[in-house]
């Protein structure tokens, strides 16, 4: 457990040092956009709904249920309970992540969204009751919260840039809103986006703001008029909190400032540094001051000061965490409640002081939820959600939603219906509710776990108070000795530490990578490279060589033994051998008998569609990247080159409804040599994640997968290492702070990591292609010559396609199925029927006779002539 220091140590009321690593940052200062030709039209409806009584909007109306970001509840637990008997959790599935918040109607419908692009509204009996489909773009995800709107209106943010306000009871769309301060053209090429991440919120006032990942938080009338826009330095993912008669309002932006604007004409009257993103959305506490947290590990009380005719922003004292406060927080009786993705929940009372902490050993992004007597729910990456004792910390119940450990976050946060049930999402795709006195009254239901303070993983036997060792960790994240789950040949094998002093779960304990420290000894020998995760929370076994995969049918036995350290930051871990601890583990593990029914011809190509990509190592990203990830796509074409070898193209793609239509973005598209091994198949070579303006170049990736009976890619794996210095962020204006590059990157500055993928077989094998090849001789792209230079090749095509635009792929191969060369571009629409292209190649050593060429127009193999 990483003992939180003591009070008075996080208590501090003066400033602190923050180095960043600086990424291509162009800061921008605070802009203000004021249409004035619009307002008194926008103003009149506003007015003549503040005039008019309104009922109830319902019992959780936004993200925190409210404009001061309350996030609070009128019932109790004891209530609950006596009243309801023989309820049973439900859960809804929908086909992305849920990461968004939902609200809940007066009537008890349930409406929320999803990465798979819709808005749902179910009834309380958890039937769907309609559906909204989003515009379909590339990272068009739903993953933030609505607000409900007195003109019976929910008011949804897209990740297509658009706020989409619904009827609450039909689903039909009333107007929208176009995010617009990035131009098109640049969201298409990936500079910086327009979508709306940021929670949408309705003022006092009437009015509706909501923030955008290009940096610009837009005030919207209830009809869909713009009233006024402001830009601050980076994207803005906090919702505003309002002072109650709507003299002030306060949100963060991931610029590192605490913002305070006039409601009504977005003036800035102040805004304050917190040292790092600000994510988290302030709360208004019932003593006036404000609360908020930042990825530089602290929670900050704020209180607002009259200054002349405007206001002012005063920092009262911070607490440090032990991870980024990413949770939003919750005021209960002279104290606030909030999490941290370290993987505590804290007690704080309003001087800064500690009362308690809950040891979840597993991130919290999840805002909490607070019920009359004290009772606080809240989620966690482990998939369980929380309800603690509000006033000693002790857990009351939790309730496990999986029974895997791999998409089964819960960094949704929970929303508290009139009947007791608690909403939540997950990153399986399910909207789980669960009665909250369901655990209360079902004891034994191996899901429900109570007491205590600190929580751990699961393992399948019970550690020493003092202990560490490795665990096989499987395809579904559970942890083991012996994986009860087959291995494939292609399998990297996952061997995560678990470690254990004085009966404490020691969360931030980390492998030390140096080799002097680290034994393994495989039976029977085998090549392989170890790979440490780049917070040294597994170590990753990779095999290697001419052949690289695991043998089918053996067992294999590792003894590994090494030393792990205590994760701080980066500049202490430089002196991790000062205190190094051992670790040691037997571990045993069986790799399946080969299957070769489902084996392709060698002279066979196959395409299958990618998606559903996440990383769950570093553990980070597993919060930081899931929704920027889940709009990443590829149509795969492996095509054979020599034997158990082949070219694999990945062409960029959007994952739609239907199908995967291509992308026409050269940046996202990549070029591998494929290995197989009867069913088991395996591409190593550089390529690019990108999503939302973001964007992590890889220099070493591997995709490993099996091919199961019907042709499909199976239990699909990705490693990757890339340089922390060139990730991006959104666009060229992020500062990559380093309190976040200590959670994913190492020492080196690289990040090292394992996520996994899912997959549709796109189309039967086809004859196969290359150099003299007539296939495809009815594509609208075709080859009539290629010319051969020193530095350059020079392709002479015929053309006729009138939409566009198109991706152009060529490879230039050795005849052992080794890449030489490769080019990937975009080509505009043209009406000219012939043309030339020149390719200029960097290499050009090798005689052009010894090598073949494979040329792609968007997904569609072309012809090659013989020369």
């Amino acid at each position: 457990m990483i003992a939180p220091p003591s009070a008075a140590s996080q208590s501090s009321k003066a400033k602190n040092f923050n180095l960043t690593i600086r990424v291509n940052c162009n800061k921008r200062k605070p802009h203000m956009r004021y249409p004035l030709s619009t307002l008194s039209l926008a103003l009149t409806p506003i007015i003549m709904s503040l005039t008019s009584s309104a009922a109830p909007l319902g019992s959780w109306t936004s993200f925190r249920n409210g404009p001061s970001n309350s996030a609070r509840n009128t019932l109790s637990l004891s209530a609950i309970e006596s009243k309801f008997r023989d309820r049973r959790p439900t859960e809804f599935l929908t086909q992305g992540l849920i990461w968004a918040t939902p609200v809940i109607t007066a009537n008890g419908d349930i409406i929320f969204g999803s990465a798979d692009k819709w808005i749902y509204s179910l009834d309380s009996n958890n039937s769907l009751k309609w559906k909204y489909e989003i515009h379909d773009a590339p990272d068009a995800v739903v993953d933030s919260a609505a607000v409900l709107t007195p003109g019976n209106l929910v008011v949804v943010p897209g990740g297509d840039g658009y706020l989409h306000a619904l009827d609450v009871n039909s689903g039909t769309k009333s107007w929208e809103f176009k995010s617009h301060a990035v131009s098109d053209a640049s969201q298409e090429e990936g500079e910086t986006v327009n979508s709306f991440e940021g929670n949408v919120q309705l003022g006092p006032n009437g009015i509706l703001y909501a923030g955008s990942d290009n940096g610009t938080l837009y005030a919207v009338s209830q009809t869909g008029q713009e009233l006024w826009s402001l830009t601050t330095g980076m994207m803005i993912w906090s919702t505003p909190a309002f002072e109650p008669s709507g003299a002030w309002m306060a949100f963060g932006s991931l610029d590192g400032y605490l913002y305070l604007v006039n409601p009504t004409t977005g003036a800035v009257f102040d805004k304050l540094s917190l040292g790092g993103d600000v994510k988290s959305s302030p709360t208004l506490g019932d003593d006036g001051n404000l609360y908020v947290g930042s990825s530089a590990s602290y929670l900050y009380s704020v209180r607002v000061v009259k200054k002349g005719s405007g206001y002012r922003l005063k920092s009262r004292w911070r607490y440090k965490t032990d991870g980024e406060v990413y949770s939003s927080p919750v005021y209960y009786n002279q104290s606030v409640l909030f999490g941290s993705l370290g993987g505590h929940f804290y007690r704080v009372d309003h001087n800064g002081d500690l009362i308690w902490s809950y040891a979840v050993n597993s991130p919290v992004a999840s805002s909490p939820a607070l019920l009359s007597d004290g009772s606080v729910l809240f989620g966690a990456r482990n998939g369980k959600l929380y309800a603690l004792n509000g006033d000693s910390g002790e857990r009351t119940w939790s309730y496990r939603t999986s029974t895997t450990q791999i998409m089964c976050n819960l960094d949704s946060s929970p929303a508290i219906s009139a009947d007791g049930k608690a909403y939540v999402g997950s990153y399986s795709g399910k909207l789980f509710g669960i009665p909250l006195e369901y655990c209360s009254q079902n004891r034994n239901d191996p899901m429900c776990e109570f007491g205590g303070k600190q929580d751990a993983p699961s393992v399948d036997d019970v550690p020493a108070p003092t202990s560490a060792s490795l665990y096989f960790e499987d395809r579904e994240g559970n942890l083991s000795h012996a994986p009860a789950t087959a291995t494939s040949t292609s399998d990297i094998l996952k061997l995560q530490l678990v470690a254990y002093e004085d009966g404490n779960y020691i969360l931030n304990a980390a492998i030390d990578s140096a080799t002097y420290s680290l034994s393994i000894d495989p039976a029977p020998s085998t090549d392989y490279e170890v790979r440490i995760a780049a917070d040294g929370s597994v170590m990753n076994v990779i095999p290697t060589g001419p052949n690289p995969f695991f043998k089918a049918g053996q067992t294999y036995k590792i003894h590994a033994k090494g030393r792990y350290f205590h994760r701080t930051n980066w500049f202490w871990d430089r002196f991790k051998w000062l205190g190094l601890n051992h670790f040691e583990a037997n571990l045993e593990y069986t790799v399946p008998e080969a299957q070769t029914s489902a084996s392709p011809s060698a002279t066979a190509i196959q395409e299958w569609g990618l998606k559903g990509f996440y990383l769950t190592q570093p553990k980070a990203l597993d919060t930081y990247t899931p929704a920027a990830l889940e709009g990443q796509a590829y149509r795969l074409l492996s095509i054979p080159t020599a034997e158990n070898s082949s070219i694999w193209i990945g062409v960029p793609a959007l994952a739609t409804q239907t199908g995967f239509a291509v992308l026409p973005e050269p940046s996202r598209g990549f070029i591998m040599r494929g290995q197989q091994n009867g069913t088991t198949v395996r591409g190593e070579g550089k390529f690019s994640l990108s999503a939302m303006g973001g964007s992590i170049p890889i220099e070493d990736g591997i995709f490993s997968a099996t091919i199961g009976s019907d042709g499909n890619l199976e239990q699909g794996q990705y490693f990757i290492e890339a340089s922390c210095m060139d990730i991006k962020g959104n666009g060229q204006s992020y500062d990559f702070p380093l309190n976040v590059a200590e959670q994913i990157c190492n020492e080196s500055l690289h990040l090292i990591g394992i996520g996994g993928f899912s997959s549709q077989l796109l189309a039967p094998p086809t004859s196969s292609i290359g150099s003299g090849s007539t296939a495809n001789s009815a594509s609208p792209f075709e080859i009539s010559d290629i010319e051969l230079h020193k530095k350059s090749i020079v392709i002479a095509y015929t053309a006729n396609w009138s939409a566009g635009p198109h991706l152009l792929t060529t490879v230039e191969y050795r005849a052992d199925g080794s890449i030489f060369n490769s080019d990937i571009r975009q080509l505009v629409d043209s009406d000219d029927h012939e043309g030339k292209l020149e390719i200029k190649w960097p290499k050009t050593k090798e005689a052009h006779s010894l090598r073949k060429f494979i040329v792609l127009f968007d997904d569609v193999p072309i012809a090659v002539p013989q020369f």
